[in-house]
């Protein structure tokens, strides 16, 4: 039994839903305008090239510190991210 046995039957099961629902929709990827805060230590790192050909992706932001619980190790770090990918929505849709 590999060590990765738990993973892979988790991660295809994702995959499967996904992929099943984006046809039902008849969409490709995410449509809302999406940022993505890359932590040196979280386990999984995406290239740039699969965020935007899977995302509408406005913002992307690779971080110095941080790990896989990086809203718990680096609060203030997380939440000025957020508030910056936020920003530019802020005054959308005000009058």
């Amino acid at each position: 039994m590999s060590s990765r046995s738990g993973c892979t039957p988790a991660l295809r099961s994702w995959r499967t839903f996904a992929r099943a629902y984006a046809r039902r929709a008849g969409r490709t990827g995410v449509e809302v305008p999406s940022g993505f805060a890359l932590f040196p230590g979280d386990t999984l790192h995406p290239p740039r090239a699969w965020l935007e050909r899977t995302a509408n992706v406005v913002r992307i932001t690779e971080l110095d510190r941080g790990g896989h619980f990086a809203p718990f190790e680096e609060p203030h770090l997380y939440a000025q991210e957020l508030r910056e990918f936020f920003r530019l929505y802020r005054s959308v849709g005000r009058t």
